[in-house]
């Protein structure tokens, strides 16, 4: 089973009031229960540093970070990965999906993952699967 985490997995794992929290727990003990194999875009760390650093200050955003390298597999963007986020992006219809969005989309079809670790709605009208629904779908 694998799976590439988005950022608002990221923020829900670390900040204990975010609104994901309790969601994001639930689906990472199912991983953890699985064995999953868990993969990071450097896009998306690079999008949690800015988000965290509002949200976590200077020293809870490093300290996240420095767990996430160590816990996740990051895997590289190469030029050819970012000329297809750019293609994808520049389909978008909605100002919900940001070039790390893309880079995970991209990232997903490389490197043929499971689902997409995310609550965020857009990946499922680009065709990807959220771990959510996946894990539900399991338990039916």
């Amino acid at each position: 089973m694998i799976s590439i985490v988005d950022t608002d997995v990221l923020l829900g794992l670390v900040m204990a009031d975010d609104p994901l929290h309790a969601r994001t727990m639930v689906v990472s003990r199912y991983f953890q229960i699985q064995n999953a194999t868990l993969i990071i875009s450097p896009a998306t760390l690079a999008e949690f540093s800015l988000v965290g650093l509002k949200r976590l200050g200077l020293v809870g955003m490093k300290t996240s970070l420095s767990s996430f390298l160590r816990e996740l597999i990051t895997e590289s963007i190469g030029s050819n990965d970012m000329r297809m986020a750019q293609e994808l992006l520049a389909k978008q219809q909605s100002k919900d999906h940001s070039l790390c969005d893309c880079c995970v989309m991209v990232l997903a079809k490389r490197l043929h993952v499971d689902f997409i670790f995310s609550f965020d709605r857009g990946y499922i009208k680009n065709g990807f699967v959220l771990a959510e629904e996946l894990i539900k779908k399991r338990k039916n």
